[in-house]
């Protein structure tokens, strides 16, 4: 996520410590967040042009915690910590903002056991002190992993997770925002196996792009489409674009796609088991609900199953 001439990122040192830096600059500072955190993708959203919304959970009490940044002259600093979930070990914090407002959707991973996926809305105020509205657990409070989320406008959102409930297959919902209010619509399952889902992206207002591992006795790599009338969801044909192996699947896929949601290209590491191995791209083309894909490129054949980072 870009501003001016710097990129707020995260990283893992070698001392297992979590840093957030502004690297503006050469002279750009590093700022510690915890002595040990996890990180997800969409970790961090943009609220302006000196300030984000960073989520991780620290490797003292694994709780979901949120902190809010601000950039000056090439200065990062933190603000105080809000803590979303500590009834039980969580990882994967992911935080949206919600169009133009001061509220960010955030949805992480409860480590119970079984797993739940949870979700609350986060508000800014003017002195930029942070506040949350009521968690939910998502899929109806049901045993549910790997959630992902993508806003469609202010007032709804959409999620898609591993329906562990419902035989691990793939399932995606709206969720209504009203202010801090989040409320679950009805589910669609748009693969009927098991399913570790990816990334979403938004194309239009009435459309979505997903990737997501597929195990249908040998894992392969999908993506699809989903529809949204209303709160209603529904999925075009799946697009199985890369594996048929139990070691072969594409791995930290992530995509950008061009403003009308038309064209798009995911980075990928292209084997699950070795290491390391080659990050490789594929172009994707979308027609209504078709998803196409072009010849893939190979970028390095020296890339770790974490690489594979596309950004706009």
């Amino acid at each position: 996520m870009a501003h001016g001439n710097g990129v707020f990122y995260d990283k893992r040192l070698t001392s297992q410590s979590l840093w957030l830096a502004y690297n503006g600059s050469s002279d750009g500072n590093a700022l510690q967040i915890a002595t040990g955190g996890y990180v997800a993708t969409n970790a961090v959203a943009t609220l302006d042009a000196t300030h984000a919304l960073f989520g991780w959970s620290d490797v003292t009490t694994y709780y979901a915690s949120v902190k809010l940044l601000t950039q000056a002259n090439k200065t990062l600093t933190g603000g105080t910590t809000l803590v979303l979930d500590n009834t039980v070990a969580c990882k994967d914090v992911r935080v949206y903002k919600i169009d133009d407002t001061s509220t960010f959707f955030c949805i992480w991973r409860r480590l119970s056991s079984p797993e739940k996926v949870a979700a609350c809305v986060v508000s800014v105020a003017g002195d930029y002190s942070l506040s949350k509205g009521t968690t939910i657990v998502c899929n109806d409070g049901n045993d549910a992993t790997n959630g992902t989320a993508c806003v469609i406008n202010g007032s709804l959102a959409v999620i898609a997770y591993q329906d562990v409930a419902n035989s691990n297959y793939g399932a995606a919902r709206t969720v209504s925002i009203s202010g801090t209010t989040l409320t679950e619509n009805a589910e669609l399952t748009y693969n009927s196996a098991r399913t570790d889902v990816g990334k979403m992206y938004m194309l239009s207002p009435t459309k979505v792009f997903i990737n997501f591992d597929k195990d249908t006795s040998n894992f392969n790599t999908s993506a699809a489409v989903l529809s949204i009338s209303g709160t209603t969801l529904s999925v075009g044909s799946l697009n199985k674009w890369y594996g048929d192996s139990t070691t072969l699947r594409a791995m930290a896929c992530n995509s950008a796609f061009n403003k009308s949601g038309t064209f798009g290209i995911t980075a990928y590491h292209s084997n699950f088991t070795t290491q390391p191995g080659t990050l490789v791209t594929v172009p994707f083309s979308i027609s209504g609900t078709t998803v196409s894909t072009g010849p893939t490129t190979n970028i390095s054949t020296n890339c770790s199953n974490n690489g594979g980072r596309a950004h706009t």
